[in-house]
């Protein structure tokens, strides 16, 4: 299980002296065998929601905000599901973005630690995704519900790892977000065809405000593959329901 720390608590210590984190090892998370195994998001989601399409508007709407006097509004709300684009709850789940903020260390023939020093802050972006085809080149666009979610989030540096002799070890954070359904329909000057006024639906993925089920931990292997690149990072399946405490599944997605 991971441990979380909150904001209160990492303001009470933003002077305090490194935080040494629980470490795991590479038997303690068999939720990773996805990943060691190469079944993992390559790339943090806001490298990856830019590589990958992750945009907001339906394809085929190549006149959108300029196709004459009027422009094109789309407005949203959250939807019954991702397949039903009638509101709805939004039918909110838990996902679970794990990235490797630190770089590896190896520790030779003694002991090492990682800290602050080798470790980078990440802005992790939400993400849009679709149960339709996109449009290369559009741009997602934020719509935050109901939900305690928020647009981004950053992580942190101010923590320590201890490794074990021969082995390696890293920082991870594990950054929980909300995933929910987005009911989006067109109006006014959008397009050349009727078809691209319909309602489509579009899935958002958005880190939890105060980071609500996820926090930092520590991974060491002894050549297993766990500790991977700095900036390394995977997606994680968790349960149905809003942001809550940790819930996931073991199961690696993508």
């Amino acid at each position: 299980m991971f441990s979380i720390i909150t904001l209160p608590l990492l303001a009470a210590i933003i002077a305090a002296e490194t935080i040494v984190l629980p470490t795991y090892d590479a038997s303690d998370l068999p939720h990773l065998q996805g990943y060691r195994q190469g079944a993992f998001g390559p790339q943090p989601p806001h490298i990856q929601g830019k590589q990958q399409g992750a945009f907001s508007r339906r394809q085929g709407a190549s006149g959108w905000g300029s196709n004459g006097a009027g422009g094109c509004s789309v407005s949203r709300g959250v939807a019954t599901n991702p397949s039903d684009g009638s509101p709805g709850d939004g039918d909110p789940h838990q996902n679970y973005y794990h990235i490797q903020i630190s770089e590896p260390i190896s520790c030779g023939n003694g002991n090492c630690s990682v800290d602050e020093t080798e470790a980078n802050s990440y802005n992790i972006g939400f993400q849009v995704g679709s149960n339709s085809n996109f449009k290369p080149g559009e741009v997602a666009e934020w719509f935050q519900p109901a939900f305690s979610v928020q647009e981004s989030w950053k992580t942190g540096q101010k923590y320590k790892c201890d490794g074990n002799p021969n082995g390696r070890v890293a920082i991870w954070q594990n950054v929980a977000h909300t995933a929910y359904s987005v009911w989006n329909t067109p109006s006014g000057n959008c397009g050349y065809s009727n078809s691209d006024y319909d309602t489509y639906v579009n899935i958002y993925r958005a880190p939890n405000q105060e980071n609500v089920g996820g926090g930092f931990y520590c991974v060491r292997d002894d050549g297993s593959g766990y500790v991977r690149n700095q900036g390394d990072g995977y997606w994680e399946g968790g349960c149905a329901g809003g942001p809550q405490a940790y819930c996931g599944n073991g199961n690696v997605i993508g």
